[in-house]
């Protein structure tokens, strides 16, 4: 009920429900949830299926899919980062990391214009394809230079 500014930032914040948020039983949980949803609520609705037309509440699943994705990509997005913190010598990492940022970046920005451009020059399935192809070619390149850097790393065993 925000009535007022303070009520309104209270709610806004999540100050005004968060003894809610980790206080519930799994009890109270359930029957919230039930509640929510109209599941097992002797004949109601519930609040989601009156607010939502059937279509929205459809789409919900690809919501929770497309959420599940963003925090699988959040976690594995300081990967790289880390990788030429530990590879690259202290006085150089700025420098890394900042080609690093810079390559990301310009892919963000043009990867979806190049393919775009690509799927209404040729097909559909020419950005898939040249994807393919791209990420390829980057594999067979890495392990190229992860077997000179092996060879080069561990001396040839000369043991009769």
């Amino acid at each position: 009920d925000p009535r007022t500014w303070s009520r309104f930032l209270a709610h806004v914040t999540g100050r005004e429900y968060h003894y809610l948020m980790f206080h519930l039983t799994w009890a109270q949980l359930w029957n919230n949830v039930r509640a929510y949803s109209g599941l097992g609520a002797n004949g109601s609705a519930g609040f989601l299926p009156r607010q939502f037309s059937p279509v929205l509440l459809a789409l919900a699943p690809v919501g929770v899919w497309s959420l599940a994705i963003g925090a699988a990509a959040g976690f594995v997005a300081a990967i790289p980062t880390a990788v030429i913190g530990d590879q690259v010598p202290p006085p150089l990492q700025g420098v890394a990391i900042g080609w690093l940022r810079m390559m990301t970046d310009s892919g963000q920005i043009l990867g979806p214009l190049v393919m775009g451009a690509l799927a209404d020059a040729v097909d559909l399935s020419a950005p898939f394809l040249f994807g393919a192809a791209l990420l390829t070619a980057m594999a067979w390149q890495c392990r190229r230079q992860a077997n000179a850097i092996s060879a080069a790393v561990t001396p040839e065993r000369t043991d009769s």
